[in-house]
Parts: C-alpha cells; structure tokens; sequence
C-alpha cells in the first residue's frame, strides 16, 4: 500500500477490504509514524487474489475511510508460512494450563503437580475442578 491509509484506518478494516478479492494470510499496518520507510502491506493466499486487488486498486475502486487507496506489487518476500492448513491438535496455554491442574504432564510444575493429581494438599483438587468449572462456563458464553 502505497498511498491513501490514513493513521485511523485499522488493520481490519484494511483487511475486510482486502478480503473481497481473495483469502489475506497477512495484513500488516506497517509503522503510522513513518509510512514512507515502513508502508502498510497485505499477503494473498493466491497470486490471482493480489492481480485482482491491484487491478482494482489502479481502477480507484478501492475506497477506505473516505480515501482511494494506492498501491503496487511488492518485489520484497518475507518468509513463507509455515502450513496454510489448520492445525488439527493445536494447543494453547489454556490448555497447557488446564493439563498441569489436572496433573497431567506439561512439566516445570515440581511438587505441585503430584499434590493436585492426588487431590492432598486440602482441596487442591476441588480448587482445580472449580476453576474448570468456570472457565467452561466462560467458554460457553464466548
């Protein structure tokens, strides 16, 4: 993007509207205060999405915040994703942390771990079945 961002316009805004030509991997907002050296950037899945994008773009169909956005192909390649494909056994800290209180591995715990599988500690148990208890309630209203 070389032009017509202003500092209001949010990254996903940018990519909403980059999204109507193809699936963006990347939307980067680049540095507000310094546009020039470092300028917003999207990338496409596909190549085809970008040609359409940038045909659109030269054509001043592209509006955001009230401004024609500008822009041209990049020469520069930042490094390639890792997998384009949804991890199926994609584990987060919740979960991790949901593992330790239960006493299953995850490691680094030292004696608290052992103490919470067995429940001893006076209701360390409980106080694990509690917590889950809630965050499922959380999980639920999300």
């Amino acid at each position: 993007i070389t032009g017509g961002c202003s500092s209001s316009t949010t990254r996903m805004i940018m990519k909403r509207e980059m999204e109507r030509f193809g699936h963006v991997d990347v939307c980067h907002m680049g540095n507000r205060e310094d546009p020039k050296t470092e300028p917003p950037w999207v990338r496409f899945a596909e190549p085809k999405a970008a040609d359409n994008a940038l045909e659109a773009i030269k054509a001043n169909l592209v509006i955001i915040d009230g401004l024609v956005i500008q822009a041209q192909k990049s020469t520069r390649r930042g490094p390639p994703l890792v997998s384009r494909e949804p991890r199926e056994a994609e584990v987060g800290s919740r979960e991790l942390f949901l593992q330790r209180a239960r006493g299953g591995g995850g490691g680094g715990g030292g004696a608290a771990a052992p103490a919470a599988a067995a429940g001893g500690g006076g209701g360390g148990g409980g106080a694990a079945a509690k917590k889950e208890g809630v965050e499922e309630e959380e999980e639920e209203e999300v």
